[in-house]
């Protein structure tokens, strides 16, 4: 089975491209005309497919300042944050129990 988690992201205006929407349309839900928030139909392996690489490339492709924050809630009660910003991915892991 393998570490498995559900992802989110949060919500403002960028839409994605037709061609990243076909890529990821079975696997999670998006927003009205492509857009943001995304959000996983099931759980998944962190992993599993290159939508972290996918989601830094859109904003490279559009040259977006902005940047989309995402959450990843594993199955073991780990929640770990996660930045897109056309330079790449930046993410922290948050232990609940702790804070």
């Amino acid at each position: 089975m393998g570490y498995r988690s559900t992802f989110i992201t949060d919500e403002w205006d960028f839409n994605f491209s037709n061609s990243f929407f076909d890529k990821y349309k079975e696997r999670y839900n998006f927003g009205i005309n492509n857009s943001l928030p995304i959000s996983s139909k099931a759980e998944y392996k962190r992993y599993w497919d290159n939508i972290e690489v996918d989601i830094v490339n859109e904003l490279k492709k559009q040259n977006s300042e902005h940047r989309i924050v995402g959450v990843y809630l594993h199955e073991d009660g780990l929640i770990t944050r996660v930045i897109f910003t056309k330079d790449g991915v930046e993410d922290d892991c948050l232990d609940i129990e702790s804070v």
